[in-house]
């Protein structure tokens, strides 16, 4: 229930601020006064019922290095966001420190449950690292779930890059044959970028960053204020690190600092970004729809400054220099 002074949500066991202020206090980053107003708390407080958070799974809160040793890292990765050479360095690195590692598929936009295959599979794998009393990093495309026992990470890009990206790698023929196939009997195989961004083809969904941060629930899918405040108060609770891709070599610093026995050293050469988007023309985008796409991606485009800003100051206490 809500208490009276509509300051705090009831959790079932304790008082806690809620997310909207929370949000609206962080980094003195109060986007407007209708965000924080007391009718978008309302379906809240059904959310944030869970116990206490184990402080070894650390948050972004105060933008501490502090390093942090949980069993399980969890990088719930969003597509055309390096998220394929930032596997590759878990990977890597799992490996060679000794962890299990597993990278897992994708869950469906359409998808509205709190279950899926995808998470089962990635907390069974979890129950099995206690038992061999081994570290797990567990990769994979999945919205955030509350109740993964694990540290998350992520890395989130600029937003309209990202979209453009996200819409050509979608009908590169290097995807899996199945999923190709699904797009051409469909009839948006072929689509503009226009008529994909209108229509929220494959590739196109709005606001898509924003889904990995909020959840699988229908409210995540809309990118209103209640979804990106959602976004904004996981982020900060739930993550050890979340960082831009325009400064992956630094987020790649901060995570070995952050997580050591995850995450090696960034390579000395720097990240290498690997291009898994080929054989696809692309075109010029014109204005106008550069301007439609900022236009329906606000939340994405909000919530990118907000983890770069946090990111910013969380290199700072690392005593990463971030070159701007």
């Amino acid at each position: 229930m809500l208490t009276n002074d509509q300051s705090t949500v009831y959790t079932g066991s304790r008082f806690r601020p809620s997310p909207f202020n929370i949000v609206c206090r962080a980094l003195d980053n109060i986007t407007s006064s209708d965000q924080c107003s007391w009718s978008k708390l309302q379906e809240l407080h059904q959310v944030y019922r869970s116990s206490p958070r184990s402080s070894e799974l650390g948050d972004l809160t105060t933008q501490s290095c502090e390093p942090l040793y949980p069993r399980v890292v969890f990088y719930n990765r969003i597509f055309k966001a390096a998220s394929s050479t930032m596997s590759e360095l878990l990977k890597t690195s799992s490996s060679r420190l000794g962890n299990l590692y597993t990278r897992d598929f994708t869950e469906e936009w359409e998808n509205e449950n709190l279950s899926h295959p995808v998470l089962t599979r990635i907390q069974s794998k979890i129950a099995k690292c206690k038992t061999k009393n081994k570290k797990l990093m567990a990769i994979a495309h999945l919205y955030f779930r509350e109740d993964i026992e694990s540290t998350y990470i992520n890395l989130l890009r600029e937003p309209v890059a990202r979209f453009i990206s996200h819409y050509y790698y979608c009908r590169s023929p290097i995807r899996w044959p199945i999923k190709l196939k699904k797009l051409k009997e469909l009839g948006h195989f072929n689509v503009t970028i226009e008529e994909c961004l209108e229509n929220q083809y494959e590739g196109c969904a709005w606001n898509h960053m924003t889904r990995f941060f909020c959840g699988p629930r229908a409210l995540c899918k809309t990118g209103n204020d209640e979804a990106l405040a959602h976004a904004k108060y996981h982020m900060l609770h739930y993550y050890a690190s979340v960082g831009v891709m325009e400064y992956l070599n630094e987020f790649v610093k901060v995570l070995h600092k952050r997580l050591p026995e995850f995450v090696l050293p960034a390579p000395e050469a720097g990240m290498r970004k690997r291009f898994v988007t080929t054989g696809v023309k692309k075109k010029p985008i014109n204005e106008s729809t550069l301007q439609r796409i900022k236009q329906v991606n606000q939340a994405d485009i909000e919530l990118y400054e907000f983890a770069k800003d946090l990111f910013f100051k969380q290199a700072a206490s690392c005593g990463i220099e971030i070159k701007i």
